[in-house]
C-alpha cells in the first residue's frame, strides 16, 4: 500500500518541519520558520504560537479526517523522524492509545505481516521490526538492550497504563521494580535523566533512557494535566499526535481537507439522509434499506466487484431512563421483526459480541450492530453503510467522529465506486427525555470542522430568534457563495427560519439541517 496524494503532502509537511527543527535554535523559532515558509504568520492573525507542553521534545499534530489513514501515515512518519534525530539512537516507538479496543486493534494490525501497517514498517526498517505489548515489555520477552539496538521496537500501550498522578505511581506496574529489566539499568549513564523516587529497573525508567518517539493516537483524549505528565515521564525525543478533532492547544503542522479523501475514494460520498418521526420507522427503514443495498452488492460482485455485506449500525441511548432506546430494547425489536439473532451483534463497554469476529469475512453473518459510544473513535467497520441513530448527540467532536466512522470506505486502498459510493444516515430524536440544549451546528469547509452556536438559555424559542440569525451573520456562513445558499437544503432551511417561513423550534430539525449542509458541501466540493 502506497501513500496517496494527500498523504504524501502530509509527509512533505512533516519533513519540512523536521528540517526547521534541525536548523532552529529552539522549538519556537522552528515553529515560526516552518509557518513563515508557507507564508503563514504565527500569533495574531495566523496560526497559534507553539505550545511547549513537552520538555525539550518537538510535539506536533496531524489533523486528518476519520477514514483518512492516520495510522498508515504514522507508520510512514517513523522513518522520517528517526532520520532527523541524532544517529546512533535506539529506534524505539511508544504507541499510545486511549482504550482497550483500540489497543487490541493496533497490536493486531501492526503485528500482521499481511497488513499495510506492518508492511510499511518492514519496508522502512528492512524487516527488522518488533511489536510489543505492555505485558511483553514487563516480562522482558525478547526485549533487551541487544534487541533495541538491532531493530525497530514498537511498544503499544494504553494511556491508562502510564497516566497517573506521580504521587501514586507505585500502583502502576510500569513504575515498579522489575527484575526482568535489570540489564537495562547497567546502561543508564545519565542518572539525572531517571525519574525520581522510582526503581532503576522499572519499565518507565527503561523507556525514559531510550528516549522514544511517542505516537499519540486519538490525541484529543490526551490533553489533561495527567496526560502531559504521562508524556513528560516518557522523556520522548519526538511526540506525534494523530486526530481528526484536535484541541485548541495542538501544534498542527498539517491539515487534510475532507475533499481530499473523496478524491482518493477513501470515504463514501455523497451521504443520503432520512429523518423519521418514530423509532419503529427508523428501524424498519434501516432494515429495508440494508436489504436493497445488499442486493446491489451481490449484483456488483457478480460483474467483478468486491465482496460487501452491508451493515446497519444502530446507535442506542445510554441507560439513563426508562424511555431510552437502550441496546437490549433495539435488539428485541429487531428479533421481533424477524431478524435472526446470529445477524445481530452488540458492542458496548460491557458487551462485546464482535470479539474475534472479522466483519469483512464471507463467513461472518453479522448485518446489524448495536452500540452506544463505540462509534466515536478508534473502531472501524468499513462495511457499515447505514447509521440509524436513536441517541441524542450534541457534541461537535462526537458528530465528526461518528460521521467519520460511517463514511469510511471498504477496501479504501483501491479505487471503489458504484453502489457503494454513498452512505445513509437515519435519525430520530426521542420524543421524551432530557432537557433541551439548543445548539445549531454549522460546517466550515475552509477549516474542516463543525461550529456550534449555543443558546443563552435552554429554550426552544432561541432556535429561530437567536441561533439561526447568528449563523447567517457569522464568518462561516460567508465562506459559501450565494449560489450555495440557494441550492443547499440546509442553508435554505436556516434562511426560511430567519424569514419566518418555518418555525425552527425543533431540535431534531436542527440535527437534520446540520447533516444536510454538510452533505451538500461535500457534494459541491467533490463535483
Amino acid at each position: 500500500m502506497e501513500l496517496n496524494n494527500y498523504q504524501k503532502q502530509v509527509m512533505r509537511d512533516l519533513s519540512a518541519y523536521l528540517d526547521c527543527v534541525n536548523r532552529g535554535t529552539n522549538l519556537f523559532s522552528a515553529w515560526r520558520e516552518y509557518w513563515f515558509s508557507k507564508d503563514v504568520a504565527v500569533g495574531l492573525g495566523g496560526v497559534p504560537s507553539y505550545n511547549n507542553s513537552i520538555e525539550r521534545a518537538p510535539h506536533v499534530c496531524m489533523k486528518v479526517p476519520t477514514g483518512g489513514g492516520k495510522t498508515f501515515m504514522a507508520c510512514a512518519s517513523v522513518r522520517r523522524i528517526f532520520d532527523a534525530l541524532p544517529t546512533g539512537k535506539p529506534q524505539v516507538v511508544v504507541w499510545l492509545v486511549p482504550s482497550v479496543s483500540i489497543l487490541t486493534q493496533t497490536i493486531r494490525t501492526l503485528s500482521d505481516v499481511d497488513h499495510p501497517y506492518q508492511q510499511r514498517l518492514d519496508q522502512d526498517f528492512a524487516g527488522r521490526v518488533g511489536v510489543y505489548t505492555k505485558e511483553m515489555l514487563l516480562n522482558g520477552q525478547n526485549f533487551s538492550p541487544d534487541t533495541v539496538r538491532e531493530m525497530l521496537t514498537v511498544c503499544v500501550m494504553s494511556y491508562g497504563s502510564l497516566r497517573i498522578d506521580s504521587r501514586k505511581k507505585d500502583v502502576r506496574k510500569v513504575y515498579q521494580e522489575n527484575g526482568n529489566l535489570f540489564r537495562f539499568a547497567e546502561y543508564f549513564k545519565d542518572t539525572q535523566a531517571l525519574l525520581a523516587d522510582t526503581p532503576d529497573t522499572a519499565l518507565i525508567q527503561v523507556l525514559r533512557h531510550l528516549e522514544p518517539i511517542v505516537v499519540v493516537d486519538e490525541s484529543h483524549n490526551a490533553e489533561s494535566k495527567l496526560s502531559t505528565e504521562m508524556l513528560n515521564n516518557l522523556n520522548p525525543s519526538f511526540v506525534l499526535d494523530l486526530t481528526a478533532t484536535p484541541r485548541k492547544n495542538s501544534n498542527i503542522i498539517s491539515y487534510v481537507d475532507a475533499r481530499e479523501l473523496k478524491k482518493e475514494h477513501m470515504v463514501k460520498l455523497p451521504v443520503v439522509v432520512y429523518n423519521r418521526t418514530t423509532r419503529q420507522s427508523v428501524i424498519q427503514d434501516a432494515i429495508q434499506l440494508r436489504g436493497s443495498i445488499e442486493q446491489e452488492a451481490i449484483a456488483a460482485e457478480a460483474v467483478g466487484g468486491k465482496y460487501i455485506r452491508p451493515i446497519v449500525l444502530f446507535q442506542a441511548q445510554p441507560r439513563t431512563g426508562d424511555n431510552s432506546d437502550t441496546f437490549d430494547k433495539i435488539k428485541a425489536m429487531l428479533v421481533g421483526m424477524g431478524i435472526p439473532k446470529n445477524q445481530i451483534a452488540v458492542k458496548t463497554s460491557d458487551v462485546d459480541d464482535l470479539k474475534g469476529q472479522n466483519l469483512m469475512s464471507r463467513d461472518c453473518e453479522i448485518r446489524y450492530i448495536i452500540t452506544v459510544n463505540a462509534l466515536k473513535e478508534g473502531w472501524d467497520c468499513p462495511f457499515a453503510y447505514i447509521l440509524a441513530s436513536l441517541a441524542n448527540r450534541t457534541s461537535t467532536v462526537d458528530v465528526e467522529q461518528i460521521l467519520g466512522r460511517i463514511l469510511r470506505q471498504p477496501y479504501a486502498m483501491h479505487k471503489f465506486d458504484g453502489f457503494g459510493d454513498y452512505a445513509c444516515i437515519s435519525a430520530a430524536l426521542p420524543s421524551t427525555g432530557g432537557a433541551i440544549s439548543p445548539v445549531g451546528i454549522y460546517y466550515s469547509n475552509e477549516n474542516n470542522y463543525f461550529v456550534a452556536y449555543k443558546g443563552r438559555a435552554p429554550q426552544l424559542s432561541e432556535f429561530p430568534t437567536y441561533i439561526a440569525p447568528r449563523i447567517i451573520e457569522s464568518e462561516y456562513w460567508k465562506e459559501f457563495s450565494d449560489t450555495h445558499h440557494e441550492n443547499c437544503a440546509g442553508c435554505k432551511e436556516i434562511a426560511e427560519i430567519v424569514s419566518g417561513a418555518k418555525s425552527g423550534r425543533n431540535q431534531a430539525q436542527w440535527k437534520m439541517i446540520t447533516m444536510l449542509h454538510y452533505i451538500y458541501t461535500m457534494f459541491e466540493t467533490s463535483a
